[in-house]
């Protein structure tokens, strides 16, 4: 049969918009050379209009987040039961957390200024060097495409007044990478809610109100400049700044409230990578990271005290990785030296002033072995942890200097049966240093205790991974964590606090991901965790009962479909089976979360209409402070 001719066809063909994922290079987790579980989330769920990175952190197994109230205020994450201190948080392989600032608020994070995020669960990469007990979650910033510039600006509007203005640019000029980005955020947070009253036993005195004093405002603003020297060499220099305005409700929401919390935080990274010495690739990273607080509460409104408090966190530091890749696997060493700070000074009661340093230096060794047959990989390593700390100020104890070491081991074991199934597990010893706010910072009726010792935690996993085929990928895992000298916040007969060291915690659980393309069209992802903690204390109160804030249950549903130039999704998430105390006298109400959008791609143009919480449920994660209900965003995308 002759071959006929293809004739061209005048019809216009649809707009395909391509996000690549940004180069690998020295001193980023090589994923194939770690044994742990891991989650990828790419720059198209990080394009979202209507939430923030602890709602997309959360879809992951796992992952469970906290947010205090609505949009713009403080989200914190944690993996596996772990607390949000227990949860490292890095910017391309630098740690955010600190001895001064040890929770991260994700929600200063802009999601724009990310091109991707990596969650480790339990284990954690060599090339990150600190490790978490929880686990790590590596935030990757934006980055160029080397192919072509682009530029694109983002107008979202929607409820409770809620406004972004959002734009970033990315190009390459010979061998100059520039990327940068800006946005501002703003929403009044005037959702209704149901108050209690304070007095959860008697139904009579609820009322359904409008949050005051919840509104806030982010500026943030983000520069990237990269310089390939040569083939080998290149250097990469990160600027990244975040100013909010944040109103604090009051639990009572009384309407004349005018307390405030305001934030101002800067990081720096300077990162040069020199390849082929000898055998060896090797990174040198420069780091500075500053973070602004300032509490008022001048009258007295939420029922702390009349406070004006300002807290400077800084953190200086210097990060060196090497690796040597040889014929059966890559030799590896980290060291990352930090000079951490908190200045912290209230306006109305000088002698609570203090000021607190910490030197630290950790040392990772690795070697990522592979078999001949490449389908056993075994990954040893080794953590050296020093700290040195010094105080100046009022505190509790006449030591106001104290040091400690610690020596850990990880091991990760992951073998291929073959293109199909493969099984892994690693097990693993990791620590927390107690924060400065825990060790000395004595204020109002809390008092520090510089004679804390750090938290510890052993964990360990079971996973497998089944991939029958291109449109099926299943991950299965079982965990473990064991944690010892626990810190918890006692209160003694006269009312005062202090932290202490109590008891354990033991954490189990099973996590289970699915992704499924159905066809050309429909795609699917499940995600289920169900973990049991139990704490073990000396307080009766407290024994053997559920680590307060981590649900039971969670799970996340996505199904999107995807039509020439329109995409169409629905989510579903869920938590039950959560306490708000330690003690588990107050049961959270669970939730069953639906969320749907459409996006119709127009030329150049993206036009985004999003739906959320369409049950309008008030969801509490903590006690008296509600997230909103129903909302709607409109989004407008120019991609030129």
């Amino acid at each position: 049969m002759p071959l006929l001719p293809v004739l061209a066809s005048d019809e216009e063909l649809d707009t395909i918009t391509v996000i690549a994922e940004p180069e690998s290079q020295t001193g980023d987790v090589q994923h194939e050379e770690h044994a742990g579980s891991h989650q990828h989330i790419d720059k198209l769920e990080l394009q979202r209009q209507d939430v923030n990175l602890g709602d997309i952190l959360a879809n992951e197994t796992g992952v469970q987040f906290r947010q205090i109230g609505g949009l713009g205020t403080l989200t914190t994450a944690t993996i596996r039961g772990a607390s949000s201190a227990q949860t490292g948080v890095f910017l391309d392989g630098i740690m955010l957390n600190s001895a001064g600032n040890s929770s991260v608020d994700l929600s200063l994070l802009e999601l724009l200024n990310l091109s991707s995020v990596d969650v480790y669960q339990g284990s954690v990469p060599a090339q990150l060097s600190n490790a978490s007990i929880g686990g790590a979650i590596n935030l990757r910033s934006l980055r160029t495409d080397k192919e072509i510039a682009t530029n694109n600006a983002w107008l979202t509007t929607g409820s409770f007044n809620t406004s972004r203005y959002q734009f970033t640019h990315q190009s390459s000029h010979a061998k100059w990478d520039i990327v940068a980005a800006a946005s501002r955020e703003h929403s009044d947070n005037r959702f209704g809610f149901e108050n209690d009253n304070a007095t959860p036993l008697n139904p009579l005195d609820d009322r359904r109100e409008k949050r005051n004093n919840a509104q806030v405002t982010k500026l943030s603003a983000l520069s990237r400049i990269g310089f390939q020297w040569n083939n080998d060499t290149r250097t990469d220099m990160l600027l990244q700044a975040t100013g909010r305005d944040l109103g604090v409700p009051e639990w009572l929401n009384n309407d004349d409230n005018v307390a405030s919390y305001d934030t101002n935080a800067l990081e720096f990274q300077m990162v040069n990578r020199f390849d082929g010495i000898g055998n060896w690739n090797t990174s040198l990273s420069l780091f500075q990271h500053f973070q602004d607080n300032h509490f008022l509460d001048a009258l007295d409104q939420v029922g702390l005290g009349e406070q004006d408090t300002h807290s400077n966190s800084k953190t200086v530091g210097l990060k060196t990785y090497w690796e040597r890749v040889g014929d059966l696997g890559t030799f590896s060493f980290s060291t990352s030296l930090r000079n951490e700070s908190l200045k912290s000074r209230d306006e109305r009661s000088s002698n609570q002033n203090y000021t607190v340093e910490r030197r630290s230096i950790v040392s990772n060794i690795q070697y990522a072995y592979f078999t001949a047959s490449d389908r056993l990989l075994v990954t040893p390593s080794i953590r050296l942890h020093n700290v040195d700390d010094s105080f100046n100020g009022i505190s509790g104890s006449e030591n106001d200097r104290q040091s400690d070491t610690h020596l850990n081991a990880q091991l990760g074991i992951r073998y291929f049966k073959n293109n199909v199934l493969s099984v892994q597990t690693s097990l693993g010893k990791f620590i927390r240093e107690p924060s400065f706010s825990e060790l000395f910072g004595s204020r109002g009726l809390i008092v520090g205790n510089n004679n804390l010792l750090p938290e510890e935690g052993i964990n360990a996993d079971l996973g497998i991974t089944y991939t029958p085929s291109p449109s099926y990928r299943l991950n299965a895992t079982l965990f473990g964590s064991w944690r010892d000298e626990l810190i918890v916040l006692v209160f003694d007969s006269q009312g005062i606090g202090r932290s202490v060291n109590s008891g354990k915690a033991n954490v189990f659980g099973l996590e289970i991901d699915n992704d499924w393309k159905i066809n050309s069209i429909t795609s699917l992802r499940l995600n289920t965790t169900i973990q049991h903690s139990e704490n073990f204390s000396s307080n009766p109160a407290l024994n053997k009962r559920e680590i307060p804030g981590e649900a039971r249950l969670s799970s996340h549903a996505k199904l999107q479909f995807q039509l020439n130039k329109t995409r169409l999704w629905f989510e579903s998430n869920q938590k039950s089976d959560i306490y708000y105390d330690p003690a588990n006298l107050r049961l959270g109400k669970g939730y069953l979360l639906h969320n749907a959008g459409i996006e119709y791609q127009w030329r150049d143009f993206s036009i985004g209409l999003i739906a959320n919480n369409i049950g309008d449920d008030n969801i509490n994660d903590f006690n008296g402070f509600a997230r909103p209900g129903k909302a709607y965003y409109f989004s407008l995308n120019y991609r030129l």
